[in-house]
């Protein structure tokens, strides 16, 4: 095991400039698909899967369906993670192979909520369709509208149709209805 820097002696890896970085969110099905909080039988008892119980802790011990569900990693350096069997990190003395990492749970909500991260963009697209036919509000023959297409950018391009079709109300065939 060689050492390339202090806080990873467990990576034999080169050290490189990243070069790009990718973000995206996951479908509620790849959420479920990922999550360690799923139904399981432990000690003759069935667990239903997710976060559901509003339960931290009973008897000195996280409670297995609750916020601190001990298969998604430890907060008490004497207890180990139950999914991958590592310890509590806790900042200490730097990073060991055998801390947890964490794992990911899920809560199934009684009804589907917006993405508040999403909902701008959502309320601009609907800005730019008309309410009754669904059609975009502006002439695909217009110039800006092939304009803002050219837009190579997606926030960008969305903002310049927005903008194109921020003051109309009904597509050409809308108004009649």
């Amino acid at each position: 095991m060689s050492t390339t820097s202090g806080n990873f002696t467990h990576s034999t890896a080169r050290l490189r400039r990243i070069k790009k970085l990718q973000f995206g969110v996951l479908s509620p099905d790849e959420i479920k698909q990922m999550s360690v909080t799923q139904r399981v039988n432990i000690n003759g008892n069935e667990i239903k899967s997710g976060i559901y119980r509003y339960e931290t802790y009973s008897n000195g011990q996280p409670v297995y369906g609750g916020p601190n569900d001990p298969r998604m990693g430890t907060f008490d350096f004497r207890a180990r993670c139950k999914t991958c069997d590592c310890s509590y990190s806790g900042g200490g003395g730097g990073v060991s192979i055998n801390d947890c990492p964490g794992h990911f749970g899920h809560i199934e909500l009684a009804r589907p909520v917006f993405h508040m991260g999403f909902l701008d963009t959502v309320l601009k697209v609907l800005r730019c369709v008309c309410f009754h036919c669904s059609k975009l509000l502006v002439d695909e023959r217009d110039y800006k509208f092939n304009r803002a297409l050219r837009i190579k950018n997606k926030r960008l391009r969305l903002a310049a149709l927005h903008e194109i079709c921020r003051t109309k109300k009904h597509c050409e065939y809308g108004e009649d209805e």
